[in-house]
């Protein structure tokens, strides 16, 4: 081989080397800049997905707050029109009975209803409904025991039963003040499943995360 044939193969090598190089790079560079793409845009997307899981958490909320406001507005309403149609100290078992109907007919959500006079007897309300006699028993005694007690709300009862209840309670007060009994509501679990179920939830979003979204 000539020398000028040998130079010609070196400079032929080194260009190919040049060029591989160059090629080598450009895909080193277009991977980086593809990987930096994807990362942006996974936070982009867990961004989104963290905005939109609050702001449903915030719609629960609100919904859960106003279902409670309507079932204490229920709750006080009976209240108060039981104590004022008391005659000598004594519950109008008919007019409560006409009354407490009334009130679940204008609740937005199924609510077993109970009115219980100040000997525990349960005067308007099947006697086996929810909530259980225990729970009454513990929140009857609290709210006999507390003449300014507002609405109180129990934990939810009966795990492990087919319809577990969430029970609410308020004090019935005589016309003189003294105790005079109680109004109960309870929510059924299914009651609660309905608002959840206002909302639908994706398996997996883009970004490997739960995505909700409002059906």
């Amino acid at each position: 081989m000539t020398a000028e044939a040998f130079q010609h193969t070196l400079a032929y090598r080194n260009n190919r080397r040049i060029l591989y190089g160059s090629i080598a790079l450009a895909i080193l560079m277009v991977v980086i800049v593809a990987a930096s793409f994807i990362w942006q845009l996974r936070r982009e997307a867990e961004k989104r997905t963290a905005n939109t899981t609050q702001n449903l958490v915030s719609s629960i909320e609100l919904a859960l707050d106003g279902l409670i406001d309507t079932i204490d507005l229920a709750l006080l309403a009976s209240s108060e029109e039981i104590s004022r149609n008391m005659d000598k100290g004594a519950m109008d078992e008919a007019k409560a009975r006409r009354f407490l109907a009334r009130q679940k007919a204008h609740l937005p959500h199924e609510v077993t209803l109970k009115a219980i006079n100040d000997q525990g007897e349960i005067i308007y309300g099947a006697v086996d409904t929810s909530p259980s006699s225990a729970a009454v028993s513990t929140y009857f005694s609290q709210l006999r025991d507390n003449p300014n007690a507002g609405m109180a709300v129990g934990r939810l009862i009966g795990q492990t039963d087919p319809e577990p209840v969430w029970p609410f309670f308020r004090r019935i007060n005589k016309p003189d003040g003294s105790f005079g009994g109680m109004v109960v509501a309870a929510l059924g679990s299914d009651q609660i499943e309905r608002i959840f179920r206002v909302f639908a939830w994706t398996p997996v979003a883009p970004s490997g995360c739960a995505m909700p979204i409002w059906a």
